[in-house]
C-alpha cells in the first residue's frame, strides 16, 4: 500500500479466526512461528499515519510441510534423496562438519543432492528445506555419514 508506514500480518490456522502475529516496516514478512505441516491463511493490515486499512480481502494458504531425507557415501560423494514435498520447487541443501554451524551449500530442482566437495574420512551433518514460493518450510531430519 502506497504510504504505509506499517504492515501487521494476520493469521489464520486451517478455516481459523485470524489472530494479529507480528508487524513488519516493509511489504515482507517472515512467520517463524509457523508448524511445519500446518495449513495457515495469512492477511495483511496497513497503516498510513493514524488510518487503518481494512484487513486485506485477499489471504494466501501455506501447507508446510518437510522433506524426509536419507543420505548414502558414495565413492563420488555423499548423495541425499529425500520424499518430494508437494508444491515444492527448490530444495535448500544445508551441511555442518563436525563442530561447525549449517550452511546452505546449494539447492536442487530434483529429490536428490550429491555433495562432491567431502573430504574422505570427514563426517558431515545435512538437512533439507523445501520451498514453495517465497515460502519455506522447517529442515528436515538431520542425516549424517562420513565420506568414503
Amino acid at each position: 500500500m502506497t504510504g504505509a508506514t506499517i504492515y501487521y500480518v494476520w493469521r489464520a490456522e486451517g478455516d481459523g479466526e485470524f489472530v494479529k502475529i507480528g508487524s513488519s516496516r516493509t511489504a515482507s514478512y517472515v512467520d517463524k512461528t509457523a508448524v511445519a505441516g500446518k495449513t495457515y491463511r495469512y492477511a495483511i493490515k496497513a497503516r498510513v499515519s493514524d488510518t487503518y486499512s481494512a484487513l486485506g480481502a485477499e489471504a494466501k494458504t501455506v501447507r508446510l510441510e518437510t522433506p524426509a531425507v536419507t543420505i548414502k557415501a558414495y565413492a563420488s560423494g555423499l548423495k541425499l534423496t529425500w520424499a518430494e514435498v508437494p508444491g515444492a520447487t527448490l530444495y535448500n541443501v544445508y551441511r555442518a562438519s563436525p563442530g561447525g554451524a549449517y550452511e546452505k551449500i546449494g539447492t536442487s530442482r530434483t529429490l536428490a543432492y550429491v555433495d562432491r566437495t567431502v573430504e574422505s574420512g570427514t563426517k558431515y551433518s545435512y538437512y533439507v528445506a523445501a520451498q514453495v514460493s517465497k515460502f519455506v518450510s522447517a529442515h528436515s531430519n538431520t542425516v549424517t555419514e562420513t565420506a568414503k
